[in-house]
């Protein structure tokens, strides 16, 4: 879903209003996390653990240690994302942080209008297509079809009639 609304171009125009948490899937965070190059962490119902779990908040303090299941519910009621930081610890340490709304914030700012001011700046390129009385059908075909080509890509084309020796547009 993710790379489909990155590559549409309608959606850069107004990308604000796409950032709803509920709308993005577990795969969709890890291509966010892909893109910004940077480790995706299990969080919230993809922490699968028996034990205790300690949790701490964005600032390293343990807010206390309790059960996967008291857990996410603590993380839950303070409106936080339980992210884990060590697995393989015993008890598990997990830290409750705003992670997917800083993640997507992260995406907007650094992936989303970087490619945005490329497409405007793309835009705004204009391409130059040279025609002349002498070219034959086959050519004033294959110029026809750059022209659709260049506009279906939103490009502004400039085509010049050359008559003669100078350029007339």
């Amino acid at each position: 879903m993710l790379k489909l609304l990155l590559r549409n171009r309608a959606w850069l125009s107004a990308p604000q209003q796409r950032f709803r948490l509920e709308d993005y899937t577990k795969q969709d965070y890890a291509t966010m996390c892909g893109l910004l190059r940077e480790k995706y962490f299990l969080n919230n119902d993809e922490i699968q653990t028996s034990g205790l779990i300690k949790l701490q908040d964005d600032a390293g303090k343990v807010i206390g240690i309790y059960t996967a299941s008291e857990a996410r519910k603590k993380a839950q009621s303070l409106g936080l994302d339980m992210v884990v930081v060590n697995l393989s610890s015993s008890p598990v340490i997990c830290r409750a942080s705003d992670f997917r709304a800083k993640l997507i914030s992260r995406f907007y700012n650094e992936i989303v209008l970087k490619r945005q001011k490329e497409w405007i700046a793309k835009a705004t390129t204009v391409k130059t297509l040279k025609v002349s009385p002498a070219l034959n059908k086959d050519e004033m075909g294959l110029k026809i079809k750059q022209l659709v080509e260049l506009s279906n890509k939103n490009l502004k084309v400039r085509v010049i009639m050359q008559v003669s020796e100078n350029a007339k547009e």
